[in-house]
């Protein structure tokens, strides 16, 4: 490799690597599991409501997020269920002299996936798994409803 494209190189590592250390501060900064905890949003087996989690978030960022989920089926009692899948943050780039914030999302509920509405009830999975992991580990079935 001659000079020029070792400077590329090395150019091109010190952008990846301010990108993930940002990346990595952000999802720090922005994690909400403390928030949902003070609200007493859990993970386990208890159901909430959709608007629970969207409100919980406000009181300590004054933005709404937006709530993805997808649907699974009990093997056990066929029922089905939606598990909290992502609370997602939506930026607003240039706000004041701030390089980076965040506003409320157009919309509080991901429509693409399963749950559609604020109404809708919802699990906390303990953990965050796959598709794949929840049919083989967890007695749900996972719908893809795509």
């Amino acid at each position: 490799m001659n000079g020029k494209n070792t400077e590329r190189v090395q150019i091109i590592l010190v952008i990846l690597l301010k990108y993930f250390t940002k990346t990595i501060d952000l999802a720090n900064d922005y994690n909400p599991m403390d928030q949902l905890k003070a609200k007493g949003i859990q993970p386990g087996e208890k159901v909430y409501k959709v608007s629970q989690v969207v409100e919980a978030i406000p009181a300590k960022w004054k933005v709404k997020p937006q709530i993805a989920c997808y649907a699974v089926t009990d093997r056990k009692t066929r029922k089905r269920i939606h598990l909290l899948w992502e609370i997602r943050f939506c930026p607003n780039k240039n706000e004041g002299k701030k390089p980076f914030g965040l506003r409320d999302c157009e919309k509080t509920v991901d429509v693409c996936n399963s749950c559609t509405s604020e109404n809708f009830d919802t699990r906390f999975p303990i953990r965050p798994f796959s598709t794949s992991e929840i049919t083989r580990e967890s007695g749900l079935e996972y719908i893809d409803e795509l």
